[in-house]
């Protein structure tokens, strides 16, 4: 194989490049360190309970974390070093959606699909201490109140008349 000028140009003007390149000052900046960092065994659920998907979840004034998730029993209450507080609402979703805390302190719970007479719909929970009440309409528009301060179930008819007391605390 002979000589080629054009070769011997794009070779010089490649080394050239290469020279320019290795000379200039290059500063590589480290990146910046991640805002979040894992913490292994956060969140650890007791009794063999493993967590399923979570499609949401929300955090209170207090700093009370709530997470709410695809496995029994979907809603587990935590504080921030990921201490379980409480694990609830067992067989009251049929796919566990959304949830959020509002300005005025109250839980809303979102269950996505329909099955087995559950689902399709909205929950709102009060949060005061040991505090919760929900709201529930089945199919034939009869209204389900739960409250579990004083243990109180009520069902009433659409329109919102109490029809009669299911349960009774003390």
């Amino acid at each position: 194989m002979g000589y080629h000028p054009r070769m011997g140009r794009r070779t010089l003007a490649a080394l050239a490049t290469l020279w320019l390149l290795s000379s200039a000052s290059v500063t590589l900046q480290e990146p910046a360190p991640a805002p979040y960092r894992l913490v292994r065994g956060w969140g650890a659920l007791p009794g063999g309970a493993t967590w399923g998907e979570v499609p949401g979840m929300a955090i209170d004034a207090k700093g009370k974390i709530f997470a709410f998730h695809r496995s029994e029993p979907p809603i587990v209450e935590l504080d921030r070093d990921g201490k379980i507080l409480k694990m609830w609402g067992e067989k009251l979703f049929a796919w566990p959606h959304g949830i959020r805390v509002d300005r005025f302190g109250f839980l809303w719970i979102t269950d996505g699909q329909n099955r087995n007479g559950l689902g399709q719909q909205v929950f709102k929970y009060k949060l005061d201490d040991a505090v919760a009440e929900g709201v529930a309409v089945d199919t034939d528009g009869n209204i389900y109140v739960g409250e579990t301060v004083a243990g109180t179930t009520l069902t009433g008819q659409p329109g919102g008349h109490i029809v009669r007391k299911l349960a009774k605390g003390k």
